[in-house]
């Protein structure tokens, strides 16, 4: 034998233990138990621990919690358990690959569409789920509760997420030696300054400070919920009634728990104390872990399914590439489309989109998401109200507590002026399903001024001003309102038009009256008043040169027969532009397809646009606007 022939079955070895090895490592298995779906390449036993883990934490919320209280998201939550933290920096964003995983933990990702866990399972427990359980509350909460303060909003999620789990009885109120820690090392802030911290806030953002705060949160909900065996509960409920009707949080508490100061000195001793009340829940599941069922993926779900956690960690080009691996895999995979067309869509790719979406619609019409981004596709390029709607009812009947559909659909219906009442009962319906979300509040409002419910509209977004926790918050707020209010205004000064109109054409009427029967008086002759009439034409309107501007819609109004009054601002100030017809305006698209069958009365609202007017002189508005862009 030569020399090299040795090496044959060494080398045939290696080549069959390759791939092998290979496979073992890539191979990721699906376990779903009730209210849970794991996605894990480690083993079965561990995957359904990680299911069997957030069922006992989900368990322990809803016995906890009143009754009526909604426990579940429109979108279920899906958990990526990896086998160590290596494999789940694959999946993290690209600010937190860099990061001791040890440290890191779990991490919890998503908005109102997704729901999105991923956490690695060589790491103690209570590293693991603590951020995810954290999380988890703060979802559960935004299901029941249009605004809790920050402080008790973290404070309540601390206070569930050192829970201690088990089979039969799981412990909630434990100290955490962490917190007390902090607490001892640290000096605790003024309790009037923590009841008011907002998300902009140094004690929400910088580290020590942040630390401190959450530390204190977590004591104050600790001693009014659990503190001398639940002594407080009740006045915590009422306390909680009280920011549903939009009382500020510092104000409520005061009316349900006295002065601060009393409240601040009981609060340091109970904490000096170190006496922690622990309250025990049952968490005995219906459902035995042996039973969730296990199934194998192959390599085109698995990377479909990673595709997707990757765009919800916001790696939207890595996202690209592995969902290009699954469809060439399988270009028949559901959810590989679903993923491809939610990656181009939010890499404004919006053709390819579509294409994605429309595939993973034929391919699984039991997915409410593929339904739902295949109409946000087509409502972002404006292609048409019918094709948007039909996608989105087909995904509220798929799935009926799917908020973002219903704000979506709310949003199409209110562009067409028959269907405001429809667009409105839409709109509540999202608010309902989650009324933590600022968005679809606001959407209710911009709804409720195009039905000139204005009272109405200020109502909500006075109590979004109220809860607001950022600036950026309360700037949207005060926008709403100052959109109110410039609507009323505008409304008045067309009544006023209206009411002078009203008295010309009267005394129109009158003169014409008069000439009439001076006519008939004197047949053949010029009366005195037609005289007088011919010698007195009405004045001309006064206009200067032309010009061009550009800035953001503010408001819009329409009156009869075709008049059309915006308010446009630009660099912080505001001008008001009319068309005395606005048929014969030109409005065209810049920078995207142009569109049939634009309703500028109902459309304007909130676009950026460049219009070419005639200026005037002496009048209430600007110039006379005689072309309209609209730039996407």
């Amino acid at each position: 034998m030569r020399t090299h022939d040795r090496w044959i079955p060494f080398i045939l070895c290696i080549l069959i233990y390759i791939p092998t090895c290979m496979a073992r490592e890539d191979t990721w298995i699906e376990v779903n138990s009730p209210h849970f779906r794991v996605i894990s390449n480690a083993s079965p036993k561990q995957a359904r621990r990680t299911a069997r883990s957030f069922e006992q934490f989900r368990l322990l919320l809803k016995t906890f919690l009143p009754a009526g209280h909604k426990i579940d998201p429109g979108t279920p939550l899906i958990v990526f358990a990896t086998r160590d933290g290596n494999d789940m920096k694959a999946l993290l964003p690209e600010e937190r690959r860099s990061q001791n995983a040890a440290k890191i933990g779990g991490i919890f990702m998503g908005n109102s569409e997704t729901h999105i866990v991923v956490l690695p399972l060589d790491v103690p427990d209570e590293m693991a789920y603590h951020t995810a359980y954290h999380e988890f509350v703060h979802m559960v909460m935004h299901l029941n509760y249009q605004h809790l303060p920050l402080w008790f909003d973290e404070g309540l999620a601390e206070l569930f997420a050192f829970a201690k789990l088990s089979d039969g009885q799981s412990s909630m109120g434990d100290a955490s030696p962490e917190q007390i820690l902090t607490l001892q090392k640290y000096n605790m802030m003024p309790l009037s300054v923590l009841l008011t911290v907002g998300r902009d806030s140094p004690y929400y953002l910088q580290a020590d400070k942040m630390r401190v705060f959450y530390a204190q949160s977590w004591a104050l909900t600790h001693y009014l919920i659990l503190g001398d065996k639940s002594a407080r509960i009740k006045q915590v409920a009422e306390f909680m009634k009280l920011l549903e009707t939009g009382v500020p949080g510092a104000e409520a508490m005061t009316r349900i728990f006295g002065e601060t100061k009393a409240l601040e000195q009981s609060l340091g001793k109970y904490i000096r104390g170190n006496d922690f009340y622990h309250y025990q829940v049952p968490t005995r599941l219906d459902v035995k872990e042996e039973e969730y069922t296990v199934g194998t993926l192959t390599q085109a779900e698995s990377l479909a399914l990673r595709g997707q956690c990757l765009i919800a960690s916001g790696r939207l080009e890595d996202a690209k590439a592995m969902l290009a691996q699954a469809l060439q895999l399988d270009a028949r995979n559901a959810d590989a489309n679903e993923g491809m067309g939610l990656a181009c869509l939010r890499l404004k790719d919006p053709d390819l989109a579509r294409k994605h979406f429309s595939e993973a619609v034929q391919l699984n019409s039991k997915s409410f998401l593929a339904y739902f981004y295949a109409a946000q596709s087509e409502y972002e390029q404006g292609t048409g109200y019918e094709t948007v709607e039909k996608y989105l009812r087909k995904a509220i009947e798929i799935n009926p507590n799917f908020a973002p559909a219903y704000n979506l659909l709310a949003g199409t219906l209110m562009r067409q002026d028959n269907r405001l009442p429809e667009a409105l009962e839409m709109g509540i319906q999202a608010v309902k399903l989650e009324p933590a979300e600022l968005r679809y509040r606001l959407n209710v409002c911009q709804i409720l001024i195009s039905m000139k419910k204005y009272e109405e509209a200020s109502r909500i977004a006075a109590q979004v001003l109220n809860s607001a926790d950022s600036d950026g918050e309360k700037e949207l707020a005060q926008s709403v309102l100052s959109q109110i209010n410039t609507r009323k205004e505008m409304e008045l000064e067309a009544r006023q038009r209206e009411e002078e109109h009203r008295r010309q054409v009267e005394e129109f009427n009158a003169r014409a009256r008069k000439i009439e029967a001076a006519r008939a008086e004197h047949p053949g002759e010029a009366t005195p008043i037609q005289s007088a009439q011919a010698n007195t034409p009405a004045p001309p309107l006064k206009t200067g040169p032309r010009g061009q501007t550009s800035g953001v819609i503010k408001a819009v109004l329409c009156s009869d027969p075709a008049i059309l009054d915006i308010v446009l601002e630009s660099n912080g100030k505001q001008q008001k532009f009319r068309a005395e017809n606005y048929y014969n305006v030109q409005f065209e698209a810049i920078g995207a397809p142009g569109k049939t069958g634009f309703e500028p009365c109902v459309e304007l609202q909130g676009k950026t646009v460049k219009i070419e007017f005639q200026s005037v002189i002496g009048q209430e508005f600007s110039g006379l606007i005689l072309k309209c862009g609209i730039m996407k």
